[in-house]
């Protein structure tokens, strides 16, 4: 029987470890804050469905626009800085799209008219890419380099896999937050928020210490090297499709309630690793994942109104937590040597632009439509699951080399 063989419960107490993991995960927030958000704002904005669901996928493309020259810019630079840096521009980025509701408070009458839906949309999306790109960039330095040089060899494994549950739980506390300040606070409570996150985010990562290391010869200003890993190509797709899924349920949630529960499926799937599927066959937790999605799809379109309440957010966290703790191990195990860090980051890639174009389509397709979202998420998820199963699980036996 095939087993994990892999520890997954936390060890890990160096100081700087720590630092790392808290960044990641609110770093995380201030990403994730925007899904339930950002959407209110374009709509109240007068900006369509289909333009609101655009400048949220945008982001899916964004993830891609810096990695190339993440190999270079790591080992030109300190590398911490390199993360810094692209934080500093993403919190610019999210301040600029909380900032462009007040252009209509402008009192200069010719700078007002110029900022017309046409172009305030144009900049949302410029905006939004941005954001991506560099968000993108300081997840892949922060997870795939930073973490990895502070550890042992035999602590990578388990460093990746605990750095990445503190972003994974950003996903639901990042809404959380967002909401509450919504809610609760002032008309400038949101971007307050915002910019804490970041400079929390800041301070964290400017407490390592990082030594200097000298670039390798003929670095070359654009590779592929701690960016994609062609090989998971399987892996990649199924788990865009699985976090698609994910995607689109959130485009349709914008409750506090909701991302307070999602946060105790996502404790609940820890906690599972660690008691469950320790030495479970690999095939089950993912498959558990999976079924849990589709249980809370299929309470979300027949269930009553304290199923969906209580019990939806809890299958989904426990879904998703699970999918992304087991495909993140899949990634590193199947990596060969020196190629850990290209590993995690097309898992990061994989994981985010999944669940950007899921959002992004919700408000495209199914705004105001969720019965037919449900259909459809249903049928990707059973699609998925047979493509899960019959290919990419061999596929991953045969293949892996840890």
């Amino acid at each position: 029987m095939d087993t994990q063989n892999t520890p997954v419960h936390f060890r890990l107490w160096h100081r700087d470890f720590w630092f790392l993991a808290l960044a990641n995960m609110v770093l995380s927030m201030l990403a994730y804050m925007q899904i339930p958000m950002l959407p209110q704002q374009l709509l109240a904005e007068k900006l369509s469905p289909l333009m609101t669901g655009c400048v949220m996928g945008v982001f899916s493309l964004g993830i891609f626009a810096l990695g190339g020259f993440g190999s270079y810019w790591v080992q030109k630079y300190r590398r911490n800085r390199v993360c810094l840096r692209a934080i500093i521009v993403m919190i610019l980025s999210v301040v600029g799209m909380l900032l462009l509701p007040d252009i209509e408070k402008i009192p200069i009458s010719e700078i007002r008219n110029w900022f017309s839906l046409e172009r305030v949309t144009v900049l949302y999306l410029i905006l939004r890419f941005v954001m991506g790109a560099t968000f993108a960039l300081a997840q892949i330095v922060l997870c795939s380099t930073l973490v990895v040089d502070i550890c042992e060899s035999f602590q990578r494994t388990e460093a990746n896999h605990s750095s990445n549950w503190f972003g994974r739980f950003g996903l639901s506390l990042g809404p959380v937050v967002g909401l509450f300040a919504y809610k609760f606070g002032a008309d400038d409570a949101m971007l307050v928020a915002s910019v804490t996150l970041g400079l929390i985010a800041l301070v964290l990562i400017s407490m390592i210490k990082l030594p200097f290391k000298a670039p390798d010869d003929d670095v070359k200003v654009f590779t592929t090297d701690r960016f994609l890993l062609f090989r998971g190509w399987p892996l990649f797709i199924n788990l865009s499709m699985l976090t698609f899924i994910i995607g689109l349920v959130l485009s349709v949630q914008c409750s506090l309630q909701f991302f307070v529960l999602m946060m105790l499926g996502f404790f609940l799937a820890l906690c599972s690793e660690r008691f469950a599927f320790a030495n479970a066959d690999l095939k089950s937790e993912i498959n558990t994942a999976l079924i849990c999605v589709i249980t809370a799809l299929v309470l979300q379109h027949v269930g009553d109104e304290s199923s969906i309440h209580y019990l939806v957010p809890v299958f989904v966290g426990f879904g998703a937590g699970a999918i992304g703790s087991r495909f993140l191990l899949f990634f590193i195990k199947l990596s060969n040597h020196c190629q850990r860090g290209t590993s995690v980051s097309t898992y990061i890639l994989s994981w985010e632009f999944g669940l950007s174009m899921g959002v992004g389509a919700g408000y495209v397709f199914f705004h105001n439509n969720p019965q037919l979202m449900i259909m459809v998420a249903l049928s990707l998820l059973a699609l998925a699951l047979l493509i899960y199963n019959c290919f990419v699980h061999p596929w991953y036996i045969k293949n892996k080399n840890r």
